[in-house]
């Protein structure tokens, strides 16, 4: 149901309201990658920088041997820099 739910607000691009239906999602299941990646991605389009790399390195520690383990590490490091720079 939680799946749907997120599923529905994504097609809407309503990030504000998938993000805790996400995180809902990772109390049942918190080793789960691609709902880490997920909830990583929906932080980042929420600007909420840090978090979004917080979870897309999580990812990287569960999955890495990912078949996007590259193009996420990219990703996490673009906003770390971004990030250090603003600091």
């Amino acid at each position: 149901m939680l799946n749907n739910l997120k599923t529905v607000y994504l097609s809407t691009r309503n990030f504000r309201k998938a993000l805790p239906i996400a995180d809902l999602i990772l109390v049942a299941t918190p080793r789960s990658a691609e709902d880490v990646k997920q909830r990583g991605l929906l932080r980042y389009s929420l600007e909420l920088h840090r978090l979004a790399a917080d979870d897309l390195e999580e990812y990287l520690r569960i999955s890495p041997e990912a078949s996007d383990a590259n193009d996420v590490r990219q990703m996490s490091l673009s906003i770390r820099r971004a990030q250090a720079l603003m600091n």
